[in-house]
């Protein structure tokens, strides 16, 4: 249900327009979804791509859908903001059905004050009884308005959509909608009404056969809105529908280009029949190199966690987390959709190469660091424990030294030896044991420097962080490389 303003609880046409605006919304996206679903189970009409294509438009549109009931659901009436928000889950098609929500809108009526109460009153009573009496009568109604205001924009919009959804005389459609795009509303930001107006001259051109005329409507609305693939996509349409095969072409390339979910709203579209073979040229080779790429990087991406798992990464919540991204990546590579490809070429992949594969290489360079440190530190406890083997020969076995050579050279003088000879002899006692130390501390020495760890057993690990930061960048440039040649396809 769409919701209005409470003012105008009591106004059964309204609320009786409305009840029908949302119904035909509500059906716009079931034929779709519904077309789209179908098409992705003709297997002989369609390839293995083109129906992979198919399938995931429609869940694409499932959730456009979804999303456009959630913001009506949490809205207790219409405002501009949410039309925006609106507007951009409606299906391409969407001209009619734009200003069927904007007509509901009793603000958007408020815009135009300055035309005083009288002429706004009749097209409240327009409005109220839209759907429900001769479409003629609103027509003499309008008229009656556009006498006295003739560049007045609601009532241009309600004549010109009138007709288009009447069927009558739809060939005055053009001019009126084309005076409504020149006179829009009086406010902030009037593109968003003059836009709204060209996308209804364009369809309506279509409808006149004035097929060159609707694609300069179309991309004067480009202009307004630079951003917007849509108008490519009906520049592209309204070309096609008139058989100019290199410029319609031209500008769905455009289009998909930006948003790859116009190939299969093309291959459903009869307007498009004649560039229909080089669409579906143009899908197969675009998945094909989307794939190739895909699956080399994805091998690549093999490599870093198997290398992860060699040094038990694995275990680490963040390189955990990203293993399992990989797991769903793989899943969602599986379906061999230029649209899917496209979106984790662009988009997943890249940031889940920067993130999780950048991870791990600085999760292993930081381990080597720790493991650097930790051999340095090691090695360096094996120099202080000779230093403590010296200074703990001095204080045990050398005071002994000491004390006993001094014993012997007090016998030696107490046994009537010359005192130099006794000198004599206590130096030398001491030399020896200077000798004797310098003989064990090199043997201590030695044995403990046969301990010691060699930092070159970690260059393995260096050559593994290396072969990470090789694969990391092959990837990005994998990635990049492949956006470049679709850019200048």
């Amino acid at each position: 249900m769409i919701p209005i303003d409470p003012a105008q609880a009591g106004n059964v046409g309204l609320i009786q327009l409305a009840d029908q605006t949302y119904t035909t919304i509500q059906s716009a996206f079931s034929r779709l979804i519904r077309s789209l679903e179908l098409a992705a189970a003709a297997t002989e009409r369609y390839s293995e791509y083109e129906r992979a294509e198919m399938s995931v438009a429609s869940e694409f549109w499932k959730s456009r859908q979804e999303r456009f009931n959630a913001i009506l659901a949490a809205n207790e009436r219409l405002r501009h903001s949410m039309l925006d928000r609106l507007n951009d889950t409606l299906p391409p098609n969407r001209a009619i059905l734009r200003f069927s929500l904007e007509r509901l809108n009793n603000d958007f009526f408020q815009l135009f004050s300055e035309y005083g109460p009288d002429r706004l009153d009749v097209l409240g009573t327009v409005i109220s009884s839209y759907n429900q009496q001769d479409p003629a009568v609103n027509l003499n109604l309008l008229d009656h308005v556009l006498k006295g205001a003739p560049n007045f924009y609601v009532p241009l919009m309600l004549k010109g959509s009138l007709l288009l959804e009447s069927g009558i005389s739809i060939s005055e459609a053009p001019a009126l909608l084309e005076r409504a795009a020149d006179n829009p509303p009086k406010v902030d930001n009037p593109n968003r009404y003059r836009i709204l107006a060209l996308e209804l001259l364009g369809e309506a051109l279509v409808r006149n056969k004035r097929e060159s005329d609707a694609a300069h409507a179309y991309r004067r609305a480009h202009k307004l809105d630079l951003e917007n693939p849509l108008f490519h996509y009906h520049t592209a349409r309204a070309l096609a529908h008139g058989r100019k095969s290199s410029d319609a072409l031209e500008a769905f390339d455009r289009a998909v280009l930006v948003d790859s979910s116009y190939y299969p709203l093309a291959l459903l579209d009869d307007s498009f029949e004649v560039i229909r073979d080089e669409i579906k040229d143009r899908l197969t080779d675009r998945t094909l190199q989307w794939a190739d790429t895909i699956e080399s990087v994805l091998r690549m991406a093999d490599t870093v966690h198997v290398i992860a798992e060699d040094y038990g990464l694995i275990d680490h919540p963040t390189v955990a987390r990203g293993s399992q991204e990989l797991i769903q990546i793989k899943d969602r590579a599986s379906t061999p959709s230029y649209t899917m490809y496209r979106e984790l070429g662009l988009v997943v992949l890249p940031e889940w190469i920067k993130s999780w594969v950048g991870h791990v290489q600085d999760t292993l360079q930081n381990s080597l660091k720790a493991r650097y440190e930790s051999i340095q530190a090691y090695n360096h406890a094996l120099l202080d424990t000779v230093k403590d083997y010296r200074k703990n020969w001095i204080k045990t076995w050398g005071i002994g030294w000491f004390v006993v050579g001094f014993l012997l050279m007090v016998v030696l003088v107490l046994a009537r030896q010359p005192v130099l000879a006794a000198i004599y002899f206590y130096v030398m006692w001491i030399l020896s044991g200077y000798i004797l130390r310098l003989f064990l501390d090199s043997r201590k020495r030695s044995q403990l420097l046969d301990q010691r760890k060699n930092p070159a057993m970690l260059q393995p690990v260096e050559d593994d962080i290396d072969l990470i930061g090789r694969i990391r960048t092959e990837m990005l440039v994998l990635l990049e490389k492949e956006t470049e040649i679709e850019q200048e396809l």
